[in-house]
């Protein structure tokens, strides 16, 4: 490996450790100054507002991260293309927000879980943005940098919590904090990027419609992708009416998504190199036996060190009751560090242009999840969300594995 391909890891780890620490913090200050009810509110909102997220940026940050990579060496362009997915996306976010306060506001729930989510869907504008120019930033292989913004949002997050929280605001309007960190976030990035001189584009009619073209047919994927890590909350939701179960919960999925990250920091610097690496085969092969190998020798020593971490923290927290979250722990965490190359390469079918292929993989795996979700909850409660959320990652994985191979032999 290249130095800068370590320095571009060690950066991203580092990254990947602030977001892990800042999601433990996010639930370590809500129980410090409120409640595991509100968390599990808070979480929930926060569930919604993930899958609210890819239907606001439209898979618009997708088509920049495929089209910047393959233009990264004309500055022009890629200048043009970031102003015109920037043009795009805010229309499509501010539409989001427009519809999403509509609906929540007449949707039957009660008052605080309809409070926390007209607080949070603010934030799908920022959010929206921040997705492009970070997409951008990651095309560019400006890794350092990229890595740099993804660990400040949630330390700014963090810190709108804990601001918010000190002043007293209610538990369930704790979902500003969102809209705090990411306005913050977008107006440092947007003062690097002019920096480096990759603002001012000119906006084209050409790029935005081959950029919606493309986010479209992406957009299922994405959607269904995100929808996947939230699956077993909104499910518990719907057939558990106790807050503070889906709070312990969602509490244990903190720790199996920053586990995930592991897996995804590489993605993320594997994806502008793969429709490289597809054209020299040799090389496609030899980039993935040596990935394989590292998901293989780091397996179980991470699980291990997750399992352990998430015991020591709840001891340290004094939250006994969050024991219950260790058997979910285990279940998830073995399954993504056994399909780890797959979540590495799990881009492989939109970066070559395989965009629709990719949608039709995460639409079927959702569906799978959903069902075993419904069937596994009712009969053994967060266990059985457990087992459905870690089967679901085998289900991508199959498909994931069909198309890599087809690489490797030269048929794509």
């Amino acid at each position: 490996m290249q130095q800068n391909s370590r320095r571009d890891l060690i950066w991203n780890y580092g990254s990947i450790l602030i977001m892990a620490l800042g999601g433990l913090l996010f639930s370590t200050i809500i129980l410090f100054f409120y409640d595991t009810e509100t968390l599990g509110i808070f979480n929930r909102a926060y569930s919604y507002y993930i899958v609210l997220s890819q239907i606001s940026v439209c898979g618009v940050h997708m088509s920049v991260l495929k089209r910047v990579s393959d233009s990264k060496y004309d500055d022009n362009e890629s200048r043009s293309l970031l102003a015109t997915s920037l043009a795009v996306v805010v229309i499509f976010s501010l539409a989001v927000i427009i519809l999403g306060e509509g609906v929540v506001f007449f949707f039957p729930t009660t008052e605080q879980r309809r409070m926390s989510l007209m607080c949070i869907i603010p934030a799908l504008l920022f959010f929206s943005v921040n997705k492009v120019l970070l997409n951008y930033i990651n095309a560019r292989v400006r890794m350092v940098a990229y890595a740099i913004f993804q660990g400040l949002r949630n330390i700014l997050i963090c810190v709108g919590i804990i601001v918010l929280a000190v002043i007293h605001i209610d538990g369930p309007k704790l979902t500003l904090a969102f809209a705090i960190g990411e306005l913050i976030l977008l107006i440092a990035t947007l003062i690097y990027l002019q920096m480096q001189h990759e603002l001012g584009g000119k906006i084209s009619r050409n790029f935005a419609r081959d950029l919606i073209e493309f986010g479209i047919k992406i957009l299922p994927s994405n959607i269904v992708l995100e929808l996947n890590t939230k699956v077993d909350i909104l499910c518990l939701g719907w057939f558990c009416s106790d807050e503070a179960l889906i709070g312990v919960y969602s509490f244990v999925t903190l720790f199996t998504e920053g586990f995930y990250q592991v897996y995804m920091v590489i993605r993320r610097n594997v994806n502008p190199f793969l429709s490289e690496w597809s054209r020299d085969l040799s090389k496609w092969k030899q980039e993935k036996t040596k990935w394989t190998k590292y998901c293989l020798i780091t397996a179980i020593p991470l699980v291990g060190l997750l399992i352990g971490a998430y015991y020591a923290y709840i001891m340290i927290l004094g939250k006994t009751e969050f024991t219950a979250g260790i058997i979910p722990l285990i279940i998830i965490s073995i399954s993504i560090a056994f399909n780890g190359i797959f979540i590495i390469y799990g881009n492989s079918m939109s970066q070559l242009g395989h965009p629709g292929k990719e949608s039709i993989a995460n639409t079927i795996t959702v569906a799978f999840n959903f069902t075993l979700n419904i069937i596994l909850i009712i009969l053994f409660s967060v266990t059985g969300a457990a087992i459905a959320t870690a089967l679901s990652y085998c289900c991508f994985s199959i498909f994931v594995y069909r198309f890599t191979h087809k690489v490797q032999e030269g048929r794509i």
